[in-house]
């Protein structure tokens, strides 16, 4: 009978895998000590900018929470952990109580009760 042998030698493949983490944490780490660098603190957002920003970055992080969560409760049961159940439910919650935050911000329309800055720290 004929071996088949692989062109890979063997953990080769686990060496390209950490060498990828390590590019990826440098990036990460240089883009945190950039954001640190430059002076945000000079920033300013007038208000009728800074909702319509403040709501669509809200969204999208609720949007990634709810997709996270979508993608663990489609994923058959036998290939998954119990703590990633518990953190896809924990994301699940955060989801609607970013949702929650996202609403009640001042500027937004009424939830229930009149938005403000309190209700919105509250969430």
């Amino acid at each position: 009978m004929n071996k088949i042998v692989s062109p890979v030698q063997p953990g080769a493949h686990s060496n390209s895998i950490l060498r990828e983490q390590i590019v990826l944490v440098g990036v990460l780490g240089a883009l945190a000590l950039l954001a640190m660098v430059l002076p945000v603190h000079d920033v300013r957002i007038l208000f009728r900018y800074y909702l319509p920003l403040h709501t669509t970055v809200e969204l999208l992080a609720i949007m990634v929470a709810f997709l996270v969560f979508a993608t663990v409760w489609h994923t058959p049961k036998k290939q998954i952990s119990t703590s990633l159940l518990f953190i896809a439910g924990a994301l699940f919650a955060a989801g609607w109580l970013d949702f929650a935050h996202a609403l009640s911000y001042k500027g937004m329309p009424d939830l229930i009760t009149p938005s403000s800055v309190q209700k919105a720290i509250a969430f």
